[in-house]
């Protein structure tokens, strides 16, 4: 499911995605694309969790979150099955993005699944 779609991030702000109900899954991975990077910057993206829609927690899947620096560059991020981080206990999803420096023009997908 497409979360974002060319979506500009300039550097001192913090942008999101639209938030995803995740339904009966209780997992997800994410791919973040960047088609243009300006300013020598680096895009980190970090999964949220949420029950309320209001209040926003890091969702760690892995060890760190994807960072992009180059462009054009593609990451996919999933979770490390090797871990008890899989099971994913919101309701919500979204995607938060941070840049470094300068701009990025950037688009980013979601896939839920069921953990077993």
């Amino acid at each position: 499911m497409k979360l974002v779609e060319d979506m500009i991030v300039t550097s001192g702000t913090i942008s999101y995605s639209a938030p995803v109900q995740l339904g009966d899954a209780n997992c997800a991975m994410y791919e973040v694309w960047v088609s243009a990077l300006t300013g020598g910057g680096a895009l980190t993206s970090t999964l949220e969790g949420s029950n309320d829609g209001v209040n926003w927690t890091a969702v760690v899947i892995k060890a760190s979150p994807p960072t992009i620096s180059t462009a054009p560059a593609y990451v996919a991020y999933e979770p490390d099955h090797s871990a008890s981080v899989v099971v994913i206990s919101w309701t919500m999803l979204r995607l938060k993005f941070v840049l470094s420096a300068g701009t990025v023009l950037a688009s980013a997908s979601i896939r839920t699944f069921r953990s077993a």
